[in-house]
C-alpha cells in the first residue's frame, strides 16, 4: 500500500499580539476620522444658511457613515484572517483612495463656491 502524502503549508503565520493591537489600532484611527468628517457635516449644515453648504454637510455626513461602516468591515475580515492565520494580503485597497477622493471633491466644491460667492 503507498502512503498518502501529508498535507503542507506554505508558512507557519505567527500572530503576535501587536498585530492584534494594530488592527484594533487602525480600527480606532479610522473611527476617528470618521467622526471628524461627520462633525465637519454638521456643523456645514447647521452653521451656514446656504443650501450649497446643507447639500455639502450631508455629503459628508454620508462620507463619515460610509467610512465607519468600511473600517468595521475591513477590521472584521482582517481580525478573522488573523484568527484563522490565513496567508494573505492585509492591505486596504478601496478605503483610503474612496477616502482621498471624498475629501478631494469637497475641497474642490467649497472652492468653486468660495469663489463664486466673492
Amino acid at each position: 500500500a503507498r502512503l498518502a502524502a501529508k498535507p503542507t503549508r506554505d508558512a507557519i503565520v505567527d500572530v503576535q499580539p501587536k498585530t492584534l493591537y494594530s488592527n484594533e489600532r487602525t480600527f480606532l484611527e479610522w473611527m476617528h476620522f470618521a467622526t471628524l468628517v461627520a462633525v465637519a457635516g454638521v456643523v456645514m449644515m447647521g452653521g451656514v444658511p446656504s443650501a450649497d453648504h446643507v447639500v455639502l454637510g450631508r455629503f459628508l455626513v454620508l462620507a463619515a457613515i460610509f467610512l465607519a461602516l468600511w473600517s468595521l468591515h475591513t477590521f472584521h475580515w482582517r481580525a478573522d484572517a488573523l484568527d484563522l492565520k490565513e496567508i494573505r494580503d492585509y492591505k486596504d485597497p478601496v478605503g483610503p483612495p474612496v477616502m482621498i477622493l471624498t475629501m478631494l471633491c469637497t475641497l474642490a466644491f467649497t472652492s468653486v463656491n468660495a469663489l463664486t460667492a466673492a
